[in-house]
C-alpha cells in the first residue's frame, strides 16, 4: 500500500505538542482556521487531521451565544417594524391620504396627543 493510502497514527504526546503550538498560535492569527494551518504545515500533520483534534478539544470555532435567539427575535421585529414604517410613507408619498394621528412606530405610542 502506498504512504497516501495508510492511515497515520499520532501518539497522545504529539497530539499535545501540536494542540499546544496550535493554542500559542491563535495568540498571533487573524482566525482559528489561519492558526490550523499554520500549525499544521510546522508539525507535518494533515490540516483535517489539526482540525478535527482542536474541535475536540477546544469545542467549534464559532459557537453560538445564549443571546443569539432572542437577538434574532428582536431583529425580526425591528425589521417588521421599519418594513410597516416604509410602507406607510411610500403610501403618503404616493398621496393615497394622511393618517388622522400620528403613531411612533417604535413604541406605539399617539405622537398627536402632545401637540
Amino acid at each position: 500500500m502506498s504512504e497516501r493510502g495508510r492511515k497515520r497514527t499520532y501518539t497522545s504526546q504529539f497530539r499535545l505538542t501540536c494542540l499546544t503550538k496550535l493554542s500559542e498560535q491563535l495568540a498571533h492569527s487573524r482566525s482559528r482556521e489561519e492558526a490550523i494551518g499554520v500549525t499544521a504545515t510546522s508539525m507535518g500533520v494533515p490540516i483535517t487531521t489539526l482540525r478535527r483534534w482542536a474541535h475536540e478539544e477546544l469545542g467549534p470555532a464559532r459557537a453560538e451565544s445564549a443571546d443569539e435567539p432572542l437577538r434574532v427575535r428582536e431583529l425580526t421585529r425591528e425589521n417588521e417594524v421599519l418594513r410597516a414604517a416604509v410602507a406607510e410613507l411610500t403610501r403618503l408619498a404616493n398621496g393615497e391620504g394622511a393618517v388622522p394621528y400620528s403613531v411612533s412606530y417604535l413604541d406605539g405610542r399617539d405622537l398627536s396627543a402632545g401637540r
